[in-house]
């Protein structure tokens, strides 16, 4: 196993500190980088399609999520499980429906950290993030109001 890049073990003990190279991402992140005057951890490329298909135009990737769970108790779905609070066998995510919220002030400061690292593309992945226009009109707006240059989708 120690020749599989980013594999650890359970018990924390290291078993490779070799972290597995995105192709074609390190270069073009390295000379976005020098070119901002960036410092990022984010090493991630947007999708090429995102990119027009065009490996030149691809740039920093990162995804989001503003809320979390569904206001629906559909039992074939487990977007609910982040909100289970009983752990017995025969309770699915249908009996833990509800959703929370992070505030449009905190997304946005979320939204401003990454583009202050070089994020240009940004994915917005609650599933339920058009369900209530007073939740994320306010966030959209920030984000035009603050013009991050985001090349965003849901």
């Amino acid at each position: 196993m120690c020749g599989i890049c980013g594999i650890f073990n359970l018990n924390g003990e290291l078993v490779s500190t070799v972290l597995p190279q995105r192709r074609g991402s390190s270069r073009a992140n390295w000379q976005h980088n020098q070119t901002h005057n960036i410092t990022s951890p984010i090493t991630y490329q947007a999708h090429f399609w995102h990119a027009q298909f065009d490996h030149s135009k691809r740039t920093l990737f990162a995804a989001i999520y503003t809320s979390l769970g569904c206001n629906f108790g559909c039992d074939f779905c487990m977007i609910n499980i982040v909100n289970r609070i009983d752990n017995a066998d025969d309770v699915n995510a249908a009996d833990s429906r509800g959703m929370r919220f992070w505030s449009p002030e905190w997304v946005n400061r979320q939204m401003r950290k990454l583009a202050n690292m070089g994020v240009r593309t940004l994915r917005i992945s609650d599933e339920m993030f058009f369900l209530n226009r007073k939740y994320y009109a306010p966030i959209l707006q920030q984000a035009i109001d603050e013009d991050f240059g985001f090349n965003t989708w849901k």
